[in-house]
């Protein structure tokens, strides 16, 4: 079998592109969590439904860090989150963490609005007050409930025609 020139010029460009694009990725990956600090901080909520490991956490909508771990506590059956968050954001000790929406049916994130303290949470800290989600789907189905009767949703089984 023989090759043109052509083929096998095009054949090492398209190689030596793949490697650059996979030696330039792994060192910028590299960079990022060398350079970036992190600290670990902890919150803990009554309910995290739609939350997930990597989601966002966020103040002012700028993205400071990312959702690390959920742990379910058995003694109380609340979950305590670990936030991963970048080390240069010394948050008051009266912030306050709540889970929100991105849209009505959207991926949840947590958002956490600054308090106006003036000690920080240190790393390995704990944010105290906490909202948990809401389940926008489980409201909408009371409200129509509500709305139009609560035999409204519930389709009946005969065999009766």
């Amino acid at each position: 079998m023989q090759y043109s020139f052509l083929e096998t010029f095009t054949g090492f460009f398209v190689l030596l592109f793949v490697v650059l694009c996979l030696y330039f990725g792994y060192r910028s990956y590299n960079d990022y969590t060398k350079d970036n600090k992190f600290k670990t901080i902890y919150a803990t909520f009554q309910n995290v439904e739609g939350l997930n490991k990597g989601s966002s956490v966020l103040v002012s909508g700028i993205k400071i860090g990312t959702v690390e771990k959920l742990t379910l506590m058995p003694s109380s059956f609340d979950v305590a989150v670990e936030l991963k968050l970048s080390a240069d954001v010394n948050l008051p000790n009266d912030s306050q963490a709540i889970i929100m929406n991105r849209g009505l049916l959207g991926e949840k994130y947590i958002t956490i609005l600054p308090g106006t303290g003036e000690s920080y949470i240190a790393d390995k800290g704990e944010i105290h007050f906490t909202q948990s989600a809401i389940n926008v789907e489980r409201m909408i189905g009371k409200v129509f409930s509500e709305l139009f009767g609560h035999n409204y949703f519930k389709i009946p089984f005969s065999n009766k025609q």
